[in-house]
């Protein structure tokens, strides 16, 4: 059935009947469970809706808005009234996360908020909100509840890292020495070493271990020895520091005190074998111990004009005949001659016999008792002696001596000038000379008689009183360095206390010295200006 009808009039635009077109316009359905609704017109709103308590709903009718029992309809500012209302009893929190978490590891009073960067803008920022909601009989989710826009960019705390500074999470899983962090009821954070109480046995001359009262009562004991200057005549101490100077290398000191020398040459990974009868080489352990317990005498090799050694161990050919040894090491050879009964007379320094006159004289040179010792070539496995005159192949060098008889190799290597930054806390490097200053104030002592104008190239003072001075300090400390002086009096006096200008006292005005009583007295350096020292006074016991 029609709306309108009986207009009988044409729309003279489109030649159109206009009760035809009326025909068409109708009032708009309602979807059923089998198909869709038809389009058309809409109800006209009723009596008492017009403070906007009413909306359209799908079936064609006026519901109620509000979320009372007696009311049909709840629209999404009323949900977004009753979930700020429910956030605000729960305490809930809002979140931003660049992604949604897990629903099985959400925050149950957390509403998380998701930038929608398509309706954000440039002077605004729209996010989307979830709640996670526990379905009855089901698994959580997480439901978006709506929009919702501010003009201010929130703050996102960064992940911390070595180089910026932000949030952790705790829940870390320990592994070996790695221990999780953990944050107590104050919301402080700590971690929980499980290690175990040491205990020290007292120190032996074969086990290490803390210093006994017994050890300490004689180290106590011990006089202020002073190392003397080493020279050539004496065994003493050295000094580092040299500044080195073309190829001559200054003596400088590891962590452990051992002493060393810095070469600033190329290791090639030159790999050197052992010497053996056949090639040169290193000198092994055992050839080291067979030199150690030699004389310095080389036994030249004998030629017609030089008396030195002989091998023996040649093989007889023909009427060359080798040499042998008797059972005391003397010399002799074996001639399978028949005696024809010749006759030798003895030689004499003057005359030939069975030796040469020249033979006789060089054996009258020789001492009484002397051995018949052969000095073996240095192998592997035997101590021996080595020849010099090796012409240089490549990194392969020759030994050389120098006018007394020693040893050495000269490399050819060139001085690259290397240099060397100063050490830091994160790499190796020269000490510099605030370093050297500092290493040589945690050592040794300064002796003073007053207490005026204190040194400070040592962290310990040791001060023999007789009387009250003014305390002050020289120029030169840094911030956190402490001077501890150890105060022996002779009299008893009233020593008064600086506690105004550079210094602070922390134990009064004054003290009242008691002869013969020593006090001790640490003065911190707290700041390069204003009140720059902090002073600590205590009487010993």
């Amino acid at each position: 059935m029609s709306v309108y009808e009986g207009y009988n009039s044409v729309v003279a635009a489109t030649g159109e009947d206009l009760d035809g077109i009326l025909a068409k316009v109708k009032v708009a359905t309602p979807a059923t469970a089998s198909g869709p609704g038809e389009e058309g017109l809409v109800p006209a709103p009723p009596v008492g809706s017009e403070d906007g308590g009413k909306v359209l709903v799908s079936d064609m009718t006026w519901a109620s808005i509000g979320g009372e029992s007696n009311n049909d309809i709840a629209v999404k500012g009323y949900v977004d009234n009753k979930v700020k209302e429910a956030a605000s009893a729960a305490k809930m929190k809002k979140r931003i996360v660049d992604a949604l978490p897990d629903p099985g590891s959400a925050e149950d009073n957390v509403i998380y908020l998701i930038k929608d960067n398509t309706a954000s803008g440039s002077d605004n920022n729209v996010y989307t909100e979830y709640i996670l909601v526990s379905p009855e009989g089901g698994s959580p989710v997480l439901e978006a509840l709506g929009t919702i826009q501010t003009k201010v960019e929130p703050y996102i705390l960064p992940k911390a890292s070595n180089d910026t500074l932000g949030g952790v999470k705790t829940g870390y899983t320990e592994s070996g020495k790695n221990y999780g962090v953990k944050v107590d009821s104050n919301g402080k954070m700590f971690v929980l070493v499980p290690w175990t109480d040491t205990t020290y046995s007292n120190a032996t001359s074969s086990a290490p271990g803390l210093m006994s009262s017994a050890d300490k009562s004689k180290l106590d004991g011990l006089n202020n020895y002073t190392l003397p200057t080493t020279s050539a005549s004496a065994l003493g101490g050295v000094k580092v520091g040299y500044t080195t100077n073309g190829k001559n290398y200054k003596v400088q000191v590891d962590e452990s005190g051992n002493a060393y020398v810095n070469v600033p040459w190329t290791d090639t990974n030159t790999t050197y074998n052992e010497a053996t009868t056949s090639a040169a080489g290193l000198m092994s352990a055992a050839d080291k111990t067979k030199l150690n317990g030699l004389n310095n005498y080389s036994l030249p090799t004998s030629t017609a004009s030089v008396l030195g050694g002989i091998k023996v161990g040649y093989t007889t050919s023909g009427k060359n005949y080798k040499v042998q040894l008797d059972d005391n090491g003397n010399a002799y050879v074996n001639v399978p001659w028949t005696d024809n009964n010749t006759t030798y007379s003895v030689a004499t320094t003057s005359a030939n016999g069975l030796m040469s006159k020249e033979d006789k004289s060089k054996l009258n040179g020789i001492a009484a008792g002397a051995n018949n010792y052969s000095l073996p070539k240095s192998t592997a496995s035997a101590l021996g002696g080595v020849m010099i005159g090796y012409s240089a192949n490549g990194k392969n060098y020759a030994v050389q001596l120098d006018t007394s008889g020693k040893a050495y190799v000269n490399v050819p290597w060139t001085d690259t000038n290397t240099t060397y930054n100063a050490v830091t806390q994160s790499a190796n490097g020269l000490m510099t000379a605030a370093d050297k200053k500092l290493l040589d104030f945690q050592t040794g002592a300064n002796s003073v008689t007053s207490l005026a104008n204190l040194p400070v190239t040592k962290r310990l003072v040791k001060a023999n009183l007789s009387g009250a001075t003014t305390i002050s300090v020289v120029s030169g400390m840094t911030i956190g360095q402490e001077l501890y002086v150890r105060c022996t009096p002779s009299a008893s006096f009233t020593q008064a206390i600086p506690n105004t200008g550079s210094f602070t006292s922390l134990s009064g005005s004054s003290f009242a010295v008691t002869s013969g009583k020593a006090f001790e007295m640490s003065i911190l350096k707290i700041a390069d200006s204003g009140v720059m020292y902090s002073i600590i006074l205590k009487e010993a016991e």
